[in-house]
C-alpha cells in the first residue's frame, strides 16, 4: 500500500567614544566622537516612537555561590522587564520573551527596543493576534554573558508563574540576546528546570563568534590611546573590552597584539564556550530555529558600487588629518586571506612634528571575515560620515556576524552554502535555518524573514507529524499546501523510499533525509531531521482544527472547534484587521472571502478556552 498524507490548507553593538586631551586636538577628537554610536542599531538615531507598556518588573537576583565569575557568592544583578500585552488588563496569555543585545553603555530604553523590533510591524501583528511580549532589559548590558543568562532565567520563571493560560513559551534572541537566551535555556535543563518553552528563535546570533574588523579595532584603539585623558578611558574599555564583548568577538584587539602575527580571540572567549559546553552548549527540550542576516548562497560582502565583491587584504579605509603640527593618519585594510606570510593590517600615525609616533599591525594565518557572507555593519561607512571629509572607503560594510555564526553551522568554510543545501542541518544544531540570498544589515527584520517567522511561531496549515512512524510497501508521500514540517522523531519508511510535495504534484525532493520547502520570497529554509526505519505502523497525527479549501476562493469552512467559535478576526500580514464576526458558538462556520483580493492572511478564532490562529491563502 501507500501511505499518502493531505493537508488542505543586538543585538550586537559596540561603540567607541573618545575625548580630548588638549584643546589643539578638539577638532580631530570632534570627529572621533562621531564614531561612538557607530554600533548602535539605526532606529535610536532617529527619536523612535513607542506605545505605552502595561506594566514593568524590576529583576534582582543574586548569583548562586560558585557561578561563574562569582566565587565570593554574593553578586548582584539587575535589569527591568517591559510587559506589553494584547490585554488591555495586562494579563499575560501567550508570551514571547526578548533580552535585548549588548548595550555595555546601557543606553536603550523602552522606545529603542521596541522601535527596531517591531520593523516590518512585527510587535504589533503579533499583539493584534493575541501574543503579548516581555522584553528584558540588561542595568549592565556589556557584563558576562553567563550573569545576564541567570537574570534571565529568573525572568522565564517570573513568566512562568504569572502567565493565566497555559501556553507555552516562545523565546527570541537577537544578536548577543540569542547568546543570553541559549545559555539560561541550557542551564534551566541542566538543573531539570521548566523553562515551559516551545520555541527558541536565534536572530542574527554570533553563534560562533562575532566580527569586527580588526584594522578597525586597532584604529580605535591607537587614537583612544593617543588623543583620550585617561580617567576617560573606560567608555572604550565598556564597549569593545567589556565582558560581553571579549567573549564574543572571533579576534579581538588586545589579545591579537599579544599573541602577534597569529590573531586570536579574548581567553575569556574560550571559557565562555567551556562554561555553554558544560551544560549541553544548546537547549533540546523545545524547537530551534535560527535567522541569519548573511547570504546563504556565498556572496561576498560588496564594495560601495554595490556590485563589486570585497576583496581579502584591499583597502576599506583611509583617514588623515592636519591641525596646526600635528598630523594624524591611518590606513586599514580588510582581513587578507589564510595565509603564512606576514601582512601589515593597519597603519596608524600621529606625527608631532619633528616627533612622529607610528605603529603598524601585521597577522598572517588569518581567517578573513571582514568580507565573509554574514550580517553586515556600517562601520567604516560611519567613519567616514563623522570624518568632515577626513577619511574616505571604498567598502563601507563590514561582515559583523558570519552565516555560519547566526545558523551554527559547524565549518570552517566561511562560504558554505546554506540557501538549497540539504545537508546544512546535519551540521547545525538547529532544527530550521533561514538565510536570504543577499547580504543584510544585521538583525534586520525583513518580510521575508518576518513571514518565514510567523510560520514558526504560529502553527498555520500544514502537515504536524509528531514522533509518527510512516511506512507502507510503495513510497511514502506527504502532501501540503503551505509547508510540511516533521518533527524530531519522525520516521519515515517504505520500499522505495519517501516523496514530498508542496503546493504540488511535483515532488520538491527526496525526504529519505531531509525535507526542504520555499518561502514566499524566494528565501529557503530546510526542514527537520528524517530518518529511514522499518516499522508495520502508519500513523499520522493532523490538526483537528481544518480550514478548507486553502488555498481557495469563496467560501471557506472552519470545522474542528470542539470549544465551539465565539468570534472570527480576519488580518493581514501586517497585523492590520479587516474582518471581525461573532461567532454562534458552534463547532464550524463558513465564511465568505469574495471580498478579500488574493494574497496571504491571517485568520483569528476565539473559543471560550483559547485564540487559535490560521494562516490562510485567497487564490484568483
Amino acid at each position: 500500500m501507500k501511505s499518502k498524507l493531505i493537508l488542505w490548507g543586538s543585538l550586537l553593538v559596540i561603540s567607541v567614544a573618545t575625548h580630548a586631551r588638549s584643546t589643539e586636538s578638539a577638532p580631530f577628537i570632534e570627529t572621533l566622537k562621531s564614531y561612538s554610536e557607530m554600533f548602535m542599531p539605526s532606529a535610536a538615531a532617529a527619536e523612535p516612537y513607542a506605545p505605552a507598556y502595561n506594566y514593568t518588573w524590576s529583576l534582582n537576583v543574586n548569583l548562586p555561590a560558585g557561578y561563574h565569575y562569582n566565587t565570593n557568592g554574593n553578586t548582584n544583578v539587575e535589569g527591568t522587564a517591559y510587559i506589553y500585552t494584547h490585554d488591555p488588563g495586562g494579563k499575560i496569555t501567550d508570551p514571547i520573551i526578548i533580552p535585548e543585545g549588548f548595550d555595555a553603555l546601557n543606553k536603550r530604553d523602552w522606545n529603542d527596543l521596541y522601535d527596531y523590533l517591531n520593523k516590518e510591524n512585527m510587535v504589533e501583528c503579533l499583539a493584534n493576534l493575541g501574543y503579548d511580549f516581555i522584553i528584558l532589559n540588561y542595568k549592565e548590558g556589556g557584563t558576562y554573558i553567563e550573569h545576564n543568562a541567570y537574570l534571565m532565567k529568573h525572568l522565564i520563571e517570573l513568566v512562568n508563574q504569572n502567565k493565566t493560560q497555559a501556553n507555552k513559551n516562545i523565546v527570541v534572541g537577537p544578536s548577543m540576546g540569542g547568546l543570553v537566551s541559549r545559555y539560561a535555556l541550557s542551564y534551566m535543563e541542566s538543573n531539570n528546570m521548566n523553562h515551559d518553552t516551545r520555541l527558541f528563535v536565534a536572530f542574527d546570533t554570533p553563534n560562533n563568534g562575532a566580527n569586527i574588523s580588526l584594522g578597525i579595532q586597532h584604529f580605535m584603539k591607537f587614537f583612544t590611546q593617543n588623543t583620550m585623558k585617561e580617567e576617560l578611558d573606560k567608555q572604550f574599555y565598556n564597549n569593545l573590552r567589556s565582558k560581553a564583548a571579549r567573549q564574543m568577538l572571533m579576534y579581538h584587539i588586545d589579545a591579537s597584539q599579544s599573541s602577534a602575527p597569529y590573531p586570536s580571540a579574548d581567553p575569556l572567549r574560550q571559557e565562555f564556550l567551556n562554561h555553554l559546553d558544560a551544560i549541553g552548549n544548546y537547549p533540546k527540550a523545545l524547537r530551534k530555529i535560527a535567522i541569519a542576516n548573511g547570504s546563504g548562497t556565498g556572496k561576498k560582502q560588496f564594495k560601495n558600487d554595490s556590485f563589486t565583491p570585497l576583496g581579502e587584504g584591499e583597502n576599506i579605509l583611509s583617514f588623515h588629518k592636519d591641525i596646526i603640527l600635528v598630523n594624524y593618519g591611518a590606513t586599514i585594510k580588510s582581513l587578507p586571506s589564510f595565509s603564512g606570510t606576514s601582512f601589515q593590517l593597519s597603519k596608524c600615525w600621529k606625527d608631532i612634528r619633528p616627533a612622529t609616533e607610528t605603529e603598524t599591525f601585521s597577522v598572517k594565518n588569518v581567517t578573513p571575515y571582514d568580507n565573509a557572507p554574514g550580517g553586515y555593519r556600517n562601520v567604516a561607512g560611519e567613519i567616514v560620515a563623522g570624518s568632515d571629509g577626513d577619511a574616505s572607503t571604498t567598502a563601507s560594510n563590514q561582515c559583523f556576524i558570519p552565516t555560519i555564526s547566526a545558523l551554527g553551522i559547524n565549518t570552517s568554510n566561511l562560504y558554505y552554502i546554506c540557501r538549497e543545501n540539504t545537508s546544512a542541518l546535519a551540521i547545525s544544531p538547529f532544527d530550521a535555518i533561514y538565510s536570504p540570498v543577499q547580504n543584510q544589515e544585521h538583525v534586520l527584520i525583513t518580510h521575508e524573514n518576518k513571514n518565514w517567522l510567523l510560520n514558526e511561531i504560529m502553527p498555520y496549515q500544514r502537515l504536524n507529524i509528531y514522533s509518527s512512524f510512516l511506512s507502507g510497501k510503495g513510497p511514502v508521500d506527504l502532501e501540503g499546501y503551505m509547508e510540511i514540517r516533521l518533527l524530531p522523531g519522525t520516521i519515515l519508511s517504505g520500499s522505495i523510499g519517501a516523496r514530498a510535495y508542496i503546493g504540488s504534484n511535483i515532488p520538491r525532493c527526496n525526504v529519505a533525509s531531509r525535507v526542504a520547502g520555499n518561502s514566499e520570497e524566494g528565501g529557503i529554509f530546510v526542514q527537520t531531521h528524517i530518518e529511514n526505519s522499518h516499522n508495520s505502523e502508519t500513523t499520522a497525527i493532523f490538526d483537528p482544527i481544518q480550514v478548507y479549501p486553502n488555498p481557495g476562493y469563496g467560501n471557506i469552512t472552519i470545522t474542528g472547534v470542539e470549544d465551539g467559535i465565539n468570534l472570527i478576526q480576519v488580518f493581514n500580514l501586517s497585523g492590520a484587521q479587516l474582518y471581525t464576526s461573532t461567532g454562534t458558538g458552534d463547532s464550524e462556520m463558513q465564511m465568505d472571502f469574495t471580498r478579500f483580493e488574493p494574497g496571504f492572511y491571517l485568520l483569528k478564532i476565539t473559543t471560550s478556552k483559547e485564540i487559535i490562529l490560521r494562516k490562510i491563502q485567497i487564490i484568483p
